[in-house]
């Protein structure tokens, strides 16, 4: 890199808009991609469905986790498609809006358009922050079946979680980027480096 993009990728400004710009085309990116691997979607590819479907991958790990989750709680339960069924009436369902692919990728781009650190260390943290996203995920839906499962009146609120998630997702994400910015303090890593 010549010095003077060296000086340019360490400004402040240049990170917000790297990160404002990947954000939004990592969001974007997963939208379209769901319309290319649903058959409802307006560019279906049937071979993208069957052997590139990464968010249907997500929904069954986020699914079969949480249904074993609630297994180890004692609470009876199997998966159908795109729920659990658990005794008493209740399914939790896991859509799209559920799997967290926004949370996951906010914080890709956050990680990927910080400039102080290697390729390694950015590649290392996104994979262990998505699974720290992807098990906090998880351990939500077990809560809300097994919450739903022994509290009928709970179940009026059924869209709260989706808030508290988030918020919580956000939270957990903003405390793993300041432990890996104070390791970046000792390290004492630069661009270029």
């Amino acid at each position: 890199m010549t010095s003077k993009l060296k000086l340019i990728y360490k400004k402040p400004w240049f990170f917000a808009l790297s990160f404002v710009v990947l954000a939004f085309a990592l969001y974007r990116f997963n939208y379209f991609y769901i319309g290319l691997v649903n058959k409802g979607g307006g560019y279906y590819s049937p071979f993208l469905d069957h052997y590139l479907n990464y968010p249907h991958w997500l929904q069954q790990i986020l699914l079969k986790s949480a249904s074993g989750m609630l297994h180890l709680f004692g609470v009876d339960n199997f998966v159908y498609h795109d729920s659990i069924k658990i005794s008493r009436g209740v399914w939790v369902n896991v859509g799209y809006s559920c799997y967290g692919m926004g949370i996951i990728t906010s914080f890709w781009a956050f990680v990927i358009a910080y400039p102080y650190k290697t390729v390694k260390k950015k590649l290392y943290f996104i994979l262990a922050g998505t699974l720290i996203i992807i098990l906090t995920n998880v351990i939500r839906i077990a809560l809300v079946g097994f919450i739903f499962s022994r509290f009928k009146t709970v179940r009026q609120h059924a869209d709260l979680h989706h808030d508290l998630y988030n918020i919580f997702a956000y939270l957990v994400i903003i405390l793993m980027i300041w432990f890996w910015l104070k390791e970046n303090k000792k390290s004492n890593v630069h661009p270029g480096n």
